[in-house]
């Protein structure tokens, strides 16, 4: 089975490759910050508060993720 290159990185992740934790970051990052601002009405201490909380929780969960 054969998987896309975000998934490869997930994998890697998975692994404690610390450059593939960082690429993840990068790649969602300003998404993840765009809908807690939106979420926050703006407030931007809170969305960055917000967007950190998400992170590391997907850090704590990365091992649940199952590719298709």
């Amino acid at each position: 089975m054969s998987v896309g290159p975000e998934t490869a990185l997930i994998c890697e992740a998975q692994r404690g490759s610390e450059p593939a934790w960082r690429r993840l970051f990068e790649l969602h990052f300003d998404a993840v910050y765009r809908f807690c601002l939106t979420l926050t009405a703006g407030r931007r201490e809170l969305a960055e508060e917000t967007v950190q909380q998400a992170f590391v929780a997907a850090a704590q969960r990365i091992g649940t993720y199952k590719p298709r």
